[in-house]
């Protein structure tokens, strides 16, 4: 069992040669530069060295210089390591300083092997050759470093370019998500990055039968325009797309057939292509013909295209996954626009049925109360007459102040009210034909309050009247006005018991909706927002008991509608009502008059 010291600044080429020759039982020493391994060769006296030939600190060659130069350590044989580029210099030096052996990267076992058993074996070893005077081992070593260091530029500066090439293909692909763009411009990149003349992209359809995109990218367009898209189930392609793994091939003689490409593509000496594979499935493949500047493509060059491989086909089932995303987003937007459309024409559509449904009600309720006056009317007036004129005969034979009188007068007041209560029952279901003549709007208001003048002052209500100065005139029924502007004159007062303002104000709305409005507006009690809601019910009523039938304006509304016009209501307690109605002036009924109030 011999004693070897390995000396490498790369942990892995230790490690390589470390787990290579511990299975031959040899004892191992490891150092990382010349000057550790100085240190362990005279603490030690390892059997043999084997030294990279450039490390930092201090290289293989002025370590080995070193070592030579030590009487104790300095016969030590030592094998020296180095890359294929440098095998004339490396040779050079390794005999100006002393080394007989020289193992080139990449190494195989056997060589290495065979070489550290000869340089063990001193019967096998060639005599070392002395060492160069200083001034040429300075010379040759200088030449040795400089060779390295412009190796390692042109290295740094291939590596720069790719670096680059790849940072331009991350910014691009962040701002891209179309997935057709994005694999072309990842075609373009890997092209460019690892140096091929030419290339191909093919992405395969849903059924993996066929090629639902195909591009070629560096190739002449009449060239390009030639070449078909290829069967992804025959050649390399299908070879390619089944064991999932990249491949090199080499086209011997310019047979494409045999190489198993398609015959369509141009002459071309050798190719790397690789699958394109995502998680789930297979999407296509990438082709890069003929590398620049070599006759095939190297391993480092299957490696970078391998991983952007992997890249392309992560970054294209992302953009899938961000299309068919948004594609469903706006999918959702669309169902949940129309869904919201849909609960508000059926929204409207059941305020509309239930407002038919109220009207139905409204109308059944009305029917019925026609019939039930109409079937009633005459058996309640004829009795109500007689006790009415009855009551007048016997309170005409009952002196004042006979205790008598008074009930009589309950009973005539009483009476007039079932009378009167009648009467509305009878105008509400009646739907008579309508008189129609001209009327004065103004004039017919100021009659109006002619009538319930009385009333009006000894409750000590001051009436304002407000008439545009023109207004046309209207076609409409004048007894049913008459009764529509009472009930609501009477509904004013009766909202007033201890005075107030009555204001009434007329004004004309011109354009193209040509119309009279008349407001009445008091200064009485209000009303509620739970009673205004039902203030257009038949016998809703919020006066007192035996003040009101509930009937007033559930008749004012049916006059209007009928003159088709609009009436509406506002109020707010403890300050006022105003209740405002809207008549329709037909143009060609339409004429000029004047009026003040």
């Amino acid at each position: 069992m011999s004693k070897i010291l390995i000396v490498d600044d790369r942990l892995l080429s230790r490690e390589l040669l470390v787990q290579l020759l511990g299975q031959h039982q040899h004892d191992l020493l490891e150092a990382s530069d010349g000057a550790e391994a100085l240190g362990v060769a005279r603490s030690e006296h390892p059997d043999l060295i084997i030294s990279d030939m450039l490390m930092p600190t201090m290289d293989g060659y002025e370590f080995v210089r070193q070592l030579r130069a030590d009487p104790i350590i300095g016969q030590i044989p030592v094998v020296f390591i180095t890359g294929h580029y440098l095998s004339r210099e490396a040779r050079a030096l390794a005999d100006s300083c002393g080394v007989a052996y020289v193992l080139y990267r990449p190494c195989d076992k056997k060589e290495v092997l065979r070489v550290v058993d000869t340089a063990l074996n001193p019967a096998k070893s060639p005599d070392l050759p002395p060492p160069a005077k200083r001034e040429e081992f300075d010379r040759k070593h200088i030449q040795v470093l400089t060779d390295k260091v412009s190796q390692k530029v042109d290295e740094l500066q291939a590596v720069n370019h790719k670096l680059n090439a790849l940072i331009q293909l991350s910014q691009q692909m962040a701002l891209e998500h179309e997935p057709l763009n994005l694999v072309n411009n990842y075609s373009r990149m890997a092209r460019e990055i690892v140096g091929a003349k030419w290339n191909a992209v093919g992405l395969l359809s849903s059924d993996e039968q066929s090629l639902q995109h195909f591009s070629t990218f560096g190739l002449h367009s009449e060239i390009a325009e030639r070449i078909s898209a290829p069967s992804p189930a025959e050649g390399v392609f299908a070879k390619l797309l089944k064991d999932g793994r990249s491949c090199r091939i080499r086209v011997h003689d310019n047979d494409l057939k045999a190489a198993g490409l398609p015959t369509d593509f141009p002459v071309l000496s050798s190719c790397l292509s690789l699958p394109i594979i995502g998680q789930e499935r297979v999407y296509g493949w990438l082709c890069l013909v003929d590398k620049l500047g070599a006759d095939e493509f190297s391993d480092q060059d299957e490696e970078i295209a391998v991983t952007l491989a992997a890249q392309m086909a992560a970054a294209y089932a992302n953009a899938r996954l961000y299309n068919e995303t948004r594609h469903h987003g706006l999918e959702l937007e669309r169902e949940v626009a129309e869904r919201k459309r849909a609960e508000e024409d059926l929204r409207a559509k059941n305020e509309e049925l239930a407002a038919m449904t109220q009207q139905f009600w409204q109308a059944s309720k009305l029917a019925t109360v026609g019939e039930l006056v109409a079937s009633i009317a005459h058996e309640l007036n004829n009795p109500l007459a007689t006790i009415s004129l009855r009551t007048e005969r016997l309170l005409g034979e009952v002196a004042e102040g006979d205790a008598k009188r008074r009930p009589l007068e309950i009973i005539g007041q009483e009476t007039e009210r079932m009378g009167n209560l009648v009467s509305n029952l009878l105008q509400f279901s009646r739907r008579d034909h309508q008189q129609l003549s001209t009327i004065d709007i103004p004039k017919e208001i100021e009659s109006t309050l002619e009538f319930i003048e009385p009333s009006l002052r000894s409750r000590k209500i001051r009436v304002v009247l407000e008439f545009a100065a023109t207004l046309p005139p209207l076609q409409a029924d004048r007894q049913q006005l008459r009764q529509l502007f009472l009930n609501l004159l009477t509904n004013a007062s009766d909202a007033m018991p201890n005075g107030g303002t009555l204001t009434v104000r007329v004004t004309a709305v011109s354009g193209d909706a040509r119309a009279i409005v008349i407001e009445f507006a008091d200064t009485g009690t209000g009303i509620t927002s739970d009673d205004l809601a039902r203030v257009w019910e038949p016998f809703f009523t919020t006066k007192g008991e035996g003040k009101g039938t509930g009937l007033g304006l559930a008749i004012c509304r049916r006059i209007v509608e009928e003159q088709q016009g609009s009436i509406s209501i506002e109020s707010v307690v403890r300050e006022g009502t105003t209740l405002r109605i809207t008549l329709p002036v037909p143009v060609s009924e339409e004429q000029s008059s004047g009026h003040t109030g």
